[in-house]
């Protein structure tokens, strides 16, 4: 780091050093400097590492939509980085928003078609957008066109996941 303090992954390296001595202050540093858009990485995954680093450790510190901002851009450097996409879908889930959990899932079943993971997840996601169901289809009848559009879509975005997920065993 003292020959070249701008490098991606001296960075990254010592934000995960620290964050497993249990400084979690400097590993944000270290993490937020790896990931910064002036550093310089020899490869593309090298930043989506940092960006996918800065995202555990915001998700840990209970910063969501950080850590959401943080996986999207490591699947942005690396669109085939699996964990990015995992995390991503997961965290969107965990803060309510499965039907868009589910498109990321999809994408992420793209990249790795065989994992059970996916399936997994995928279901996960399926079990979410049904417990939405009574409560979207309570207030469709009160809304706005515009939202009773909306909840169409949603409801034909279940119908195609359970046909995706029907037959399909983990």
């Amino acid at each position: 780091l003292a020959v070249a303090p701008n490098r991606t992954m001296a960075n990254l390296i010592k934000g995960k050093s620290l964050h497993a001595k249990g400084n979690t202050q400097e590993a944000k540093q270290a993490l937020t400097l790896a990931a910064a858009d002036n550093t310089q990485s020899d490869f593309a995954w090298q930043k989506a590492e940092a960006h996918l680093a800065l995202g555990n450790l915001k998700v840990q510190g209970k910063e969501s939509r950080i850590a959401l901002k943080s996986f999207r851009q490591a699947s942005q450097e690396n669109p085939y980085f699996a964990e990015a996409l995992s995390n991503q879908g997961v965290v969107l889930k965990d803060m309510g928003e499965p039907e868009k959990a589910m498109e990321v899932f999809k994408k992420l079943q793209k990249v790795n078609p065989s994992d059970k993971l996916v399936h997994s997840l995928l279901r996960q996601a399926e079990a979410a957008i049904a417990q939405l169901g009574p409560v979207l289809h309570a207030t469709v009848a009160d809304a706005h066109p515009v939202e009773q559009a909306v909840a169409a879509h949603i409801g034909e975005q279940i119908v195609e996941a359970q046909v995706l997920l029907d037959g399909r065993s983990l």
